[in-house]
């Protein structure tokens, strides 16, 4: 299966270099965190830089969860966190 994200930007703070990945939205999605993370492993992997990941609700809504676990037995996997903006 082929991803693709929707906006990639390269980012250099006070001489600190990341990627700010922003995803679009225009509805409420209950498995974007998974999808989230895919495309932030994905262009971390490919570039080598650390990924700020966020994600704009276009039509606002409620909020959402901004976290992403998966956990296998007793062990916690993946804890993943982003951003996420609800304009009004």
């Amino acid at each position: 299966m082929r991803r693709t994200s929707d906006v990639l930007i390269k980012v250099c703070e006070d001489g600190y270099e990341y990627l700010m990945l922003v995803e679009f939205q225009t509805r409420p999605d209950r498995k974007m965190g998974r999808r989230l993370l895919e495309y932030t492993a994905m262009h971390h992997r490919r570039h080598g830089k650390p990924v700020y990941p966020v994600v704009i609700n276009l039509t606002g809504g409620s909020r959402q969860d901004e976290q992403y676990i998966m956990e296998c037995i007793d062990l916690t996997v993946v804890d993943f966190n982003y951003r996420q903006i609800n304009p009004r």
